[in-house]
């Protein structure tokens, strides 16, 4: 839920957007990424092939683990991952937290967005 506002302007902005993810047993969140207009919807990561010259990953997960060859930079032209306290030490190359509290950065050299920025 946290990505589907960037997803929102995205799709708004004209842009192709694919979900890769699989959503089980939350059929209200199943719902809302069936109706926010995604060019795809691919629910197997292991089959989806991305294009390292132009596509952005938008990483929100505690769950994938830091190794998963889907992660891989070189799949990527870039990373943005969803960041709290909590998250994995994603490779990443940009981190974007969403609270207000702004003295939250993680212990990461990537630089964060975080606060009211």
């Amino acid at each position: 839920m946290r990505s589907s506002a960037i997803a929102v302007e995205l799709i708004a902005r004209g842009e192709g957007v694919i979900f890769v993810g699989q959503i089980s047993g939350l059929p209200w969140v199943e719902e809302r990424i069936a109706s926010l207009g995604f060019s795809f919807i691919h629910n197997n990561p292991s089959k989806f092939i991305s294009n390292p010259e132009s596509d952005v990953l938008l990483l929100d997960s505690y769950e994938i683990e830091v190794d998963n060859v889907f992660l891989a930079p070189e799949n990527w032209l870039h990373i943005v991952a969803m960041v709290d306290e909590l998250t994995p030490s994603y490779r990443c190359t940009l981190r974007i937290h969403p609270g207000l509290d702004s003295n939250w950065v993680g212990d990461s050299k990537v630089p964060i967005l975080a606060g009211p920025k």
